[in-house]
């Protein structure tokens, strides 16, 4: 049991190792990307102090402070190796980035403000091109997790039948296996046996159609036969219960 328990710390340790150098690689092209974003902020400052466009101005002038004091959060962090495991031991850090993070996403969108509506259309200027080019990247960086999601929805069900042909052929149930199995047409019967809550294809999340083909698997589950076909060629089970198809339940969820 000690030899386990120890075996365990070794890897958990070797995880976070892992983890921290992947931070710092990550930390310094972050730093090289943003000292240049920086350098150049600071010089579209300097040439235009004299500008009308005072408000634009100062809402420059402070995300290039904000840069500076991100930086320095960031080197804080790395500094005392804080992560999600003793994230809760620094409280005045946390309190400090949680406010940060909060100011942030209130100056992103007040420069949004200044950039797509009160000075929209006035390109002719240095100064108006960085701060569209800024609040362009900022609008990147929030969307990401967004854009993530979005394309996981859009991908999975080209993923469900991908993942089959590169998996292990022998894993899967054979083209006489998955022929043997209950295909029903999609009719008005099948609506009248059915609720709504019981009429969408658990794989591709699409409702089924009058003429379509459903397959029905041994545990009662049923999808499209074209959706469950390409996932039973890589696996012998149904993608929700993971009962076999031969009847046997294998890891049950």
């Amino acid at each position: 049991m000690q030899a386990q328990q120890d075996n365990r710390a070794i890897r958990r340790n070797a995880q976070q190792v892992a983890r921290n150098q992947l931070h710092k690689r990550f930390y310094y092209i972050s730093l090289i990307c943003r000292v240049a974003f920086m350098i150049a902020i600071s010089i579209i400052l300097s040439q235009t102090h004299n500008t009308q466009k005072k408000d634009l101005w100062i809402w420059l002038i402070i995300y290039l402070i904000d840069m500076f004091f991100t930086r320095f959060m960031n080197w804080y962090r790395y500094r005392h190796n804080i992560h999600d495991e003793n994230y809760n031991s620094f409280p005045i850090y946390k309190r400090v980035n949680r406010f940060h993070h909060l100011f942030d996403m209130a100056w992103y969108a007040y420069g949004a403000y200044l950039v797509w509506g009160e000075y929209k259309g006035t390109t002719d200027d240095s100064l108006y091109k960085m701060a569209l080019a800024m609040v362009i990247l900022e609008t990147i960086h929030y969307a990401t997790p967004f854009i993530f999601i979005a394309l996981i929805c859009i991908c999975y069900p080209c993923l469900m039948r991908i993942l089959p042909i590169i998996s292990d052929a022998t894993n899967g149930a054979s083209q006489k296996e998955i022929n043997d199995l209950v295909t029903k047409t999609v009719d008005p019967q099948f609506f009248q046996d059915h609720d709504e809550s019981h009429r969408t294809c658990a794989i591709c999340m699409c409702d089924f159609e009058m003429g379509e083909n459903v397959r029905y698997l041994p545990c009662k589950h049923y999808y499209h036969d074209k959706c469950v076909d390409g996932w039973l060629k890589g696996h012998r089970n149904c993608p929700c219960c993971r009962q076999d198809i031969n009847g046997i339940t294998e890891n049950p969820v």
